[in-house]
């Protein structure tokens, strides 16, 4: 009797492979999931891609001010009158992180995985190591700071509410003035790839955008009904929160506004990662990827090793 067996095809396996691959990588790119502090009902909303939102947390009692991600996708809350820094893990799970003073604001992280708030109460900037201790990182020159940003070169830079600029600290803690043309009043600020600091300027209801080299000029539409939190996303869009009109708007890199959520009491700061879902796919994507370029691509493309043909 003939034992009929079927024979497999590299070509079409790895043209499989790489299909999947360039298919897993377009979900994953894009779709970005956003947090918001609301300080109208004490909540933090979750956002997801398509603009829906939902409760992320609402412990009540307190207000919400700041918030920032750290490099495991947890988020990190300030209270403004608290006095305390909230850790939340990705499903919602809240640890107290730290107690401080009052007046917490904007955060962000350094490279180090040290987080940096704003305390406009006391006109500092604290420095808070994964442990929870903290310690003054810098006061000079401040008055009312807010937001916080770091450059690529791990430069901090300071809204200063009181004194309408912008500081620099070197990692070193020197401080200088930054900017001042166009800004007024400045809460929440960002950096888009290309290195320019984007600020939202709440008495004008306008975003200022700056070159690494200092100059200024508006960026997008004005009108924007307070502007508070800034954050970009993994495709260069800028979204920005209007406190008085309840609504977050989004503008491409090129400056066209369109609202992108509605509904939220009283948004101010805003934090951006890719979804988790898409991340995992991501990481799928790339395995793919480098399997397919190591064994698989020369035979997608027609470039089999000459052998004799395999019977399973």
């Amino acid at each position: 009797m003939i034992n009929k067996r079927k024979r497999r095809y590299p070509r079409t396996r790895a043209a499989l492979v790489v299909g999947a691959a360039l298919a897993a990588c377009q979900v994953a790119a894009g779709a970005d999931l956003m947090y918001v502090t609301c300080l109208g009902d004490n909540t933090i909303r979750r956002i997801s891609d398509s603009g829906a939102n939902s409760i992320f947390a609402a412990p009540g009692g307190y207000s919400f001010s700041g918030l920032a991600l750290d490099g495991s996708g947890n988020l990190y809350v300030s209270s403004y009158d608290a006095a305390t820094l909230t850790r939340y893990s990705p499903n919602g799970a809240a640890t107290l992180f730290a107690s401080a003073v009052s007046g917490l604001q904007g955060m962000a992280f350094d490279k180090e995985g040290n987080v940096y708030v704003a305390d406009a109460f006391h006109n500092t900037v604290l420095k808070f190591a994964p442990s929870g201790a903290y310690s003054e990182f810098v006061s000079t020159g401040l008055n009312g700071p807010s937001g916080l940003a770091f450059d690529s070169a791990g430069n901090l830079y300071i809204s200063n509410w009181n004194l309408d600029n912008i500081v620099k600290v070197t990692p070193d803690g020197q401080t200088s003035i930054f900017a001042t043309s166009g800004i007024s009043r400045p809460l929440g600020i960002a950096f888009d790839a290309a290195g320019n600091l984007y600020s939202a300027n709440t008495y004008g209801d306008y975003i200022e955008k700056t070159t690494p080299s200092g100059t200024s000029s508006q960026f997008g539409t004005a009108n924007l009904g307070y502007p508070e939190g800034l954050a970009f996303d993994s495709v260069g869009n800028l979204y920005v929160s209007s406190y008085l009109g309840g609504y977050i708007e989004k503008f491409t890199p090129d400056g066209v506004g369109s609202i992108f959520a509605s509904g939220l009491n009283r948004p101010s700061f805003i934090a951006i990662i890719p979804e988790p879902s898409a991340s995992i796919l991501l990481t799928l994507a790339l395995s793919l990827c480098l399997i397919a370029k190591r064994r698989l691509i020369p035979c997608a493309l027609g470039a089999c090793p000459m052998r004799s043909p395999h019977w399973a």
